[in-house]
């Protein structure tokens, strides 16, 4: 899915100074950046279709990512780890998932910056405090801006540019396309940002791929209507399409006819965790779920 350029785009920095806790000043001075062809990301692994972006050439263990525009996409049920240079840390990236190197940089000083846009699904990152205060790791989504200070935190972007953030460990500094309206996300919380809006107030977040699907009902204007519940964090799609999650948690499909056959569910934690569910749907009972699967991850 393409968004237009004129977005506002969700940026995940990463400056981290050791000894010092608190987040502090965004903006760092970006003068001096020497172009560099020494960094790189290493394929350390892939799980199913992993391929470089905008191309059917099949991403191995061992390649690597330089220059700015490269990137990875991966297919349904599949995944990939990327290491980053001079241990700075890893990248997880969940299936269906879309991204590219935007900044790939040493400064004068000998900083790293690193940024990456994601246009669609999940990644995962897990930083090293930095020593370096030039340094700086930054994630790129169409919806606000986060900031951290090595940390370990998962991404997850819908079709619309919805994006939710979760801290496994450290603090992120979340905030909308207005800079001035910010949250704290510390470890075990996260919140929501909505394009155009400040993000949600961060709650306590406890990864839960659970379930529960509602028996179909047939309204006035002949359609069929069902209704499902996760976790509101959680992204789900319904045979390959996307659906939207409300903020209680609760998702609406709608039929023109009982599908006959099984009905596809899966379930997607802002971590990168996925479970797949086969359902049969009916119109009397609560539809016989046949089978449910955790699928794996690269992470």
């Amino acid at each position: 899915m393409k968004f237009p350029r004129n977005l506002p785009t969700i940026l995940f920095s990463v400056l981290c100074l050791a000894g010092f806790p608190a987040i502090s000043t965004l903006t760092l001075p970006r003068a001096a950046i020497a172009q560099t062809s020494s960094r790189s990301m290493e394929v350390r692994r892939t799980i199913g279709n992993v391929t470089f972006r905008n191309s059917f050439t099949r991403a191995k263990n061992g390649d690597r990512l330089t220059r700015v525009g490269e990137g990875l996409s991966t297919g349904s049920r599949s995944s990939a780890v990327l290491a980053l240079d001079e241990g700075i840390g890893s990248i997880s990236v969940a299936a269906q998932t879309s991204f590219l190197i935007k900044e790939f940089n040493t400064t004068s000083n000998g900083g790293k910056v690193t940024v990456i846009e994601v246009t669609k699904g999940q990644v995962r990152v897990n930083v090293r405090p930095f020593s370096n205060p030039q340094s700086r790791l930054e994630v790129k989504t169409p919806a606000g801006i986060a900031g951290v200070r090595g940390t370990e935190f998962g991404v997850a972007v819908a079709d619309n540019g919805q994006t939710n953030v979760l801290t496994d460990k450290g603090m992120v500094e979340v905030s909308g396309q207005d800079a001035g309206e910010s949250v704290e996300v510390k470890a075990g919380y996260a919140t929501i940002v909505v394009q155009g809006e400040a993000p949600t107030q961060p709650v306590r977040f406890t990864e839960n791929l659970d379930m529960e699907i509602s028996r179909a009902r047939l309204n006035a204007n002949g359609v069929w209507e069902m209704t499902g519940q996760v976790d509101p964090f959680n992204f789900v799609w319904v045979d390959g399409e996307q659906v939207q999650v409300a903020e209680n948690g609760t998702f609406q499909v709608n039929y023109d006819r009982l599908p006959r056959g099984l009905t596809t569910f899966r379930i997607l934690s802002p971590l990168g965790s996925t479970k797949t569910t086969y359902t049969l749907i009916r119109e009397a009972g609560f539809p016989i779920k046949l089978r449910g699967e955790d699928d794996e991850f690269a992470g």
